[in-house]
C-alpha cells in the first residue's frame, strides 16, 4: 500500500457503525429507548456498535475528517443518526440511495479538497465498511485507499483506532 498520508475516515453505516442492515427500511419518527438503541414507530430496534462514538471522537483528534459514507435514504438515516446523538461525531456526510460508493466517494474527496484547500487522493483515504461489493469500484474510481473490513480486519473500534492510529504517527 506504501506511504500514506491519512486526511478523511470514510466509514460506512448500515452493518459498521449500527447493527441494523437497512435503516432506509424503517419507519420514523425514530426515537431513543437506550443509551445505544434507538427504535423506529414501529418498534424495530437499531443498536450503536459498541465503542463507535469513541472511536469517532478519537478519530476526529487525531485530525482526520470523519464522513459517512452511505447506500440509504439520506433523510431517514440522518434521523437516525440525530436520535442516537452523534451527528456531532461526523464532519460531514455523503449518503446517497444508490449503490455507486466509489462514484460517490470521488464526488466527496473533490468537495472536501475544495472545502479543506487540499488536494486529496486515495493515499489519504481511510474505508471502514462491513461489505467490501463496493471496493473494487471505490479503487477504480479514487485508487487504492487503505480498506478495512469491519468484523474481519478489526474486531472491535478500539482495535480499528489503533490500526489508524500508526498511519498517523
Amino acid at each position: 500500500m506504501g506511504r500514506r498520508s491519512l486526511r478523511v475516515l470514510f466509514i460506512d453505516l448500515d452493518g459498521t457503525v449500527w447493527n441494523h442492515l437497512d435503516v432506509s427500511a424503517l419507519t420514523p419518527p425514530f426515537r431513543r429507548v437506550g443509551s445505544e438503541v434507538v427504535e423506529d414507530s414501529a418498534g424495530i430496534k437499531v443498536r450503536l456498535s459498541q465503542g463507535v462514538r469513541k472511536f469517532l471522537a478519537g478519530v476526529r483528534g487525531l485530525g482526520i475528517v470523519v464522513a459517512s459514507l452511505s447506500w440509504n435514504n439520506p433523510v431517514k438515516t440522518l434521523e437516525v443518526i440525530k436520535a442516537f446523538g452523534i451527528n456531532h461525531l461526523f464532519d460531514v456526510h455523503y449518503i446517497e440511495p444508490h449503490p455507486r460508493k466509489g462514484e460517490v466517494m470521488a464526488y466527496a474527496l473533490m468537495d472536501l479538497s475544495e472545502k479543506l484547500d487540499v488536494s486529496l487522493g486515495a493515499e489519504n483515504v481511510v474505508y471502514i465498511d462491513d461489505k467490501d461489493i463496493h471496493l473494487s469500484e471505490v479503487r477504480e474510481k479514487v485508487g487504492d485507499v487503505l480498506f478495512l473490513r469491519a468484523w474481519r480486519d478489526f474486531k472491535d473500534f478500539e482495535e480499528a483506532y489503533e490500526i489508524i492510529r500508526k498511519y498517523v504517527e
